[in-house]
């Protein structure tokens, strides 16, 4: 018999389909039983046909017994004993949905169908997952095939166990192996996400993260391979212990969601590429949120416009110890070939970008377009427990703002100071060398008044106007 089911508890399909039902007459109605073994749900049937197609009148509602079930396009629900029994019928496109926490066996889970744009997805329902596998194994391992992970429910996760395999979701070395997560949790285990490494190019091998957490892993949140990609846009990788991300010699792309509360390490780090674009949050990590070795002057790639929402922690590491603090270092660079427009909202990139270490700040330095200045890390140039930012031009001056001077600076125009202007001169010189004038006015409005403050830092510092007496310097 077919049981064709309007609703049950825990599952709000189109309708559900039972296969193989028994069912023992009783005067003019019937009574069915499912040939699964675990508890399932109440449900309300729309109908009942035989294997003929034929209704069959006075049916009740029934308990059917189930551990998942594969949720089809058109929402029929087909509930199934165990996992086993789902896989001819989960297909990519389809979901497999748990209804109770499930435990895997030694094998895992194999996924060696779908694609990126097709993927099968696999819902976790509110339940566990979990594996008895071998130390060393995984749990869920992505081969030549694509996975995503959702949970409609809330509260599901890809657990680890004591005893158990040692990897959430691992991706294999072989091509259009692919991982989404759009939610569910991934715990416990001593990687969350790893992505196989290899020199191949593949970069189509990728995890991809649009939501959901992956935490409490005692190594590492996501391991990137060498030539693999990790694209995240959403979600949260927290409290792991040593790194949130590590990469590989891979590619990191970070365009939104949250990595902080690395309990032992740094948030991100490795020898890989690291880009970013949009919000993301990269904060409160122990020792570092992104990481940059200046040994080889590694760099993050701004690939695309970063919003006011970004919060970007920058730690320099070096093969030395302890670390030497530069004077300088360019920390960014601006991708302009993959992109048509000029202005990547960088001017201030103080906005975006910190220093994790409170001796260097964060200032503009000299970018290949005035569009988009190179982010740089300085010493930290402090008065009154405000940090000035280096000021590299040397043909005019600011008019407001908190600055310290890089070089001399010559100018033929008087500056008019109509807001709050802190300078200071950081042992160099500012001439003036026009005709007439002044190199500061200072307006003075009632409803606008400009203030104009001077720092020297160094014995030559002086403001100086060309062949002038002293008192004519302003």
């Amino acid at each position: 018999l077919r049981l064709r089911i309007a609703e049950t508890a825990g599952l709000a399909p189109e309708r559900v389909i039972l296969d193989n039902v028994r069912q023992k007459e009783e005067g003019s109605g019937a009574e069915q039983a499912a040939q699964d073994s675990t508890f399932l749900s109440q449900c309300r049937f729309e109908e009942a046909v035989d294997a003929g197609g034929n209704k069959i009148p006075h049916w009740k509602s029934v308990r059917v017994k189930a551990a998942v079930a594969v949720v089809l396009d058109g929402g029929e629900v087909y509930p199934q004993p165990d996992l086993e029994n789902s896989f001819a019928q989960w297909k990519p496109g389809t979901a497999l949905k748990l209804l109770q926490d499930v435990t895997l066996d030694q094998e895992g889970l194999l996924i060696q169908e779908g694609t990126s744009e097709n993927p099968l997805i696999l819902d976790l329902g509110g339940f566990a997952l979990t594996c008895a596998g071998n130390i060393g194994d995984n749990t869920i391992m992505a081969h030549g095939g694509a996975l995503k992970l959702i949970d409609s429910e809330g509260g599901g996760k890809i657990a680890g166990t004591k005893n158990g395999t040692e990897i959430g979701v691992r991706i294999g070395n072989k091509e259009n192996s692919y991982f989404e997560m759009a939610g569910g949790a991934i715990e416990g285990f001593k990687t969350g996400v790893f992505i196989t490494g290899d020199e191949d190019g593949m970069r189509d091998v990728a995890f991809k993260m649009t939501g959901g957490r992956i935490s409490g892993n005692t190594l590492v949140g996501v391991a990137v391979g060498q030539e693999r990609r990790f694209d995240m846009e959403g979600g949260e990788i927290a409290d792991n212990r040593n790194f949130g991300v590590s990469v590989n010699e891979g590619l990191v792309y970070l365009s939104g969601g949250k990595v902080t509360g690395t309990t032992h390490g740094y948030g991100v780090m490795g020898s890989g590429d690291i880009a970013v674009s949009g919000n993301p949050v990269i904060n409160g990590n122990k020792k570092g949120n992104i990481c940059l070795n200046q040994d080889v002057h590694q760099k993050i790639l701004i690939r695309s416009v970063l919003t006011d929402d970004a919060q970007i922690g920058v730690t320099l590491v070096s093969g030395t110890s302890p670390i030497e603090l530069p004077e300088e270092y360019v920390f960014t660079e601006t991708l302009w070939r993959y992109h048509d427009f000029d202005d990547f909202g960088l001017h201030e990139p103080w906005k975006y970008f910190f220093s994790d270490e409170t001796a260097l700040s964060v200032a503009a330095g000299d970018g290949e377009n005035p569009n988009a200045p190179e982010g740089m890390l300085t010493k930290q140039h402090l008065h009154d427990g405000n940090v000035f930012q280096p000021w590299r031009e040397t043909d005019e001056l600011p008019a407001f703002g908190h600055w310290y001077l890089t070089d001399d600076v010559r100018v033929s125009a008087t500056t008019n100071v109509s807001e709050e202007l802190h300078l200071c001169l950081n042992g160099k010189t500012i001439t003036f060398t026009g005709e007439a004038g002044s190199v500061f006015t200072v307006q003075k409005e009632y409803e606008n008044p400009g203030s104009l403050n001077i720092y020297a830092e160094g014995d030559t510092a002086r403001l100086r106007r060309r062949r002038m007496p002293p008192e004519r310097y302003l």
